[in-house]
């Protein structure tokens, strides 16, 4: 069977198709103050109707020709921009004052902590040092209380209701227990 003779070519694309399609196209990140950064270049977008508030890392579509026009898109549309100089150089605080050095200071010869416990004075016991004159009562009253939390269970601890065991399930009986009814 022979071909048959049909033309499989498409029409050809117009002028301004064909700019569309060759192009060179690169996406670039929007800083807040609406400035994106291009070949080492600063682009200043001027954004009409998009309110005060800057781009929250939106992206622009930054399109070149090989005559050198440039165009910037943002979402789909075209917007104006003029090019900076120079960047926008932001005017930083003043760095806090440096913190002062740590210096590391040794204990004198005669300090105490340098002698040795043979050297020390005793310890004076804390019950001793208060001026609790015998039959006064205050390690009566010391030993009532202590004598009272042995024995109705007290725990001196920090945590002491950590170590309770506590019986823990359901409020059913029949679940608790399997061979309850």
């Amino acid at each position: 069977m022979a071909a048959k003779p049909e033309d499989y070519h498409g029409r050809k694309p117009t002028p301004r198709e064909l700019r569309e399609i060759f192009r060179l196209e690169t996406e670039r990140t929007i800083s807040n103050d609406w400035v994106i950064r291009h070949e080492g270049r600063y682009l200043q977008l001027q954004p009409a109707g998009q309110g005060r508030y800057g781009p929250t890392q939106s992206k622009a579509l930054v399109c070149e020709w090989e005559d050198g026009a440039m165009e910037v898109y943002y979402r789909g549309e075209r917007i104006a921009f003029t090019e900076l100089k120079e960047p926008i150089r932001k005017i930083s605080e003043p760095l806090p004052p440096a913190a002062r050095a740590i210096v590391v200071r040794k204990a004198k010869k005669d300090h105490p902590w340098r002698q040795g416990y043979q050297n020390m004075r005793p310890r004076v016991p804390h019950h001793a040092a208060t001026s609790s004159a015998p039959g006064d009562g205050s390690a009566d009253r010391w030993n009532a209380h202590l004598r009272f939390a042995l024995t109705t269970g007290l725990r001196f601890s920090a945590h002491s209701n950590d170590n309770i065991n506590r019986k823990k399930g359901t409020f059913l009986r029949s679940f608790d227990n399997p061979f309850v009814s």
